[in-house]
């Protein structure tokens, strides 16, 4: 297994140790990732989401209190990890990690309002990117980039 860091639109090799947590034993193994300074679950290409139903909308305290400390996994449908799932976790102490597709990048968030705003751990404060949150009927989420998110691995319904 190969281990990256996230460097824009581009992963590379990583070169330090990396420290994994309990979160990233999921699904019945070990589930690496990726933290994308920019595009952590967010789509940044010129097209646009299909449009959806209306969720509400998570506040900064709803976050910290349902959503930290908790894989989010989904799919983006665009972007340098389009197709791919990955989960991402924000850790109350400020860091995160997403995992994901044999790759893993570390990082920081903070909150800009309700906006959750994450970069990698080698990247300025200017390059952060933010998206907000948004509660579906059917218990996931939805961030800003259109990227649906559920808590742990996305199960199919059937």
């Amino acid at each position: 297994m190969r281990i990256f860091r996230w460097a824009g639109a581009v992963a590379e090799p990583l070169r330090e140790p990396l420290r994994l947590t309990g979160w990233l034993l999921l699904a019945g193994g070990l589930f690496t990732g990726v933290l994308v300074a920019g595009s952590l679950l967010v789509g940044r290409s010129g097209r646009q989401p299909a449009a959806a139903a209306a969720g509400q909308p998570v506040s900064a305290d709803e976050f910290r209190r349902e959503l930290v400390d908790v894989p989010l996994c989904g799919t983006p449908a665009t972007g340098p990890v389009a197709g791919k799932a990955i989960c991402t976790i924000h850790f109350g102490d400020g860091g995160a990690i997403v995992a994901g597709s044999g790759m893993v990048a570390r990082g920081y968030w903070q909150f800009e309002g309700d906006a959750v705003c994450r970069r990698d751990q080698r990247d300025p404060v200017e390059q952060e990117r933010c998206v907000r949150y948004e509660r579906l009927a059917d218990g996931r989420y939805r961030n800003s980039a259109g990227v649906v998110v559920c808590l742990g691995p996305c199960m199919e319904r059937r």
